[in-house]
């Protein structure tokens, strides 16, 4: 557990500054011994860091969100088998001028580049179809075909309104979602750590080293 600590906050020490679409990767890199993460497509890192969630914290996902319809607040639960399913099995092929061009999956070294871009939506197709200039509507194409291909890229979760009877579908951004689970968990850790650093003197080096049982026993200790 003492190196699994030590880990976490050095994998939450190196994301932190980072854009969303990087922080995916790097988490994926540091915590799960990824050697090239960037370099995957989107939704094979998505499924890898549902597996690397799944095996930190159990297979269900849950959140809170807000109805669109009365603004009261909705439980949002998923499986992680859920939203696993349904991966690719065969290349894209879309129809461009005429022609079938086969289209890759973006990967986050796509995103970033998109993101740079005046209309990163249609810099993002242009990538993943390697056919330079897109129309807008060939872009939508493009888009769609992926997004029908692998459900991962853009996951949806309908839920109902327990106030007002309203189904709503809610986006689910796996990257951001368990950036926000890191997030939660290096903030505790560190609680956990100034305060037996103020309480004893110790080193953050020393308190990563004690079991997390021990770390907790300390902790009712000095509240005493």
């Amino acid at each position: 557990m003492t190196d699994g600590a030590r880990l976490f906050l050095d994998a939450w020490t190196h994301a932190r500054p980072q854009p969303p679409a990087r922080r995916a990767a790097t988490l994926l890199a540091r915590l799960g011994g990824e050697a090239e993460p960037e370099r995957l497509p989107i939704g094979v890192r998505d499924r890898r860091l549902l597996e690397l969630f799944a095996g930190m914290a159990g297979a269900h996902l849950a959140g809170v969100a807000e109805c669109d319809s009365c603004g009261g607040a909705i439980e949002v639960a998923a499986s992680v088998d859920m939203l696993m399913s349904g991966p690719p099995t065969a290349p894209i092929l879309v129809e461009i001028d005429g022609e079938r061009v086969p289209v890759r999956f973006p990967t986050t070294h796509d995103v970033l580049a998109a993101v740079a871009a005046p209309d990163p939506s249609r810099r993002l197709a242009e990538l993943c179809a390697g056919k330079g200039e897109l129309g807008a509507g060939e872009a939508e194409q493009v888009g769609a075909a992926l997004l029908a291909a692998d459900p991962l890229l853009d996951p949806q979760i309908a839920v109902t309104c327990p106030d007002c009877g309203a189904e709503t579908v809610f986006g689910f951004d796996v990257g951001a979602f368990l950036w926000a689970k890191v997030e939660d968990r290096a903030r505790h850790l560190l609680s956990q750590i100034h305060r037996l650093a103020c309480a004893y003197g110790w080193t953050e080096s020393e308190i990563l080293k004690l079991p997390e049982a021990r770390r907790a026993a300390y902790l009712e200790l000095s509240a005493a």
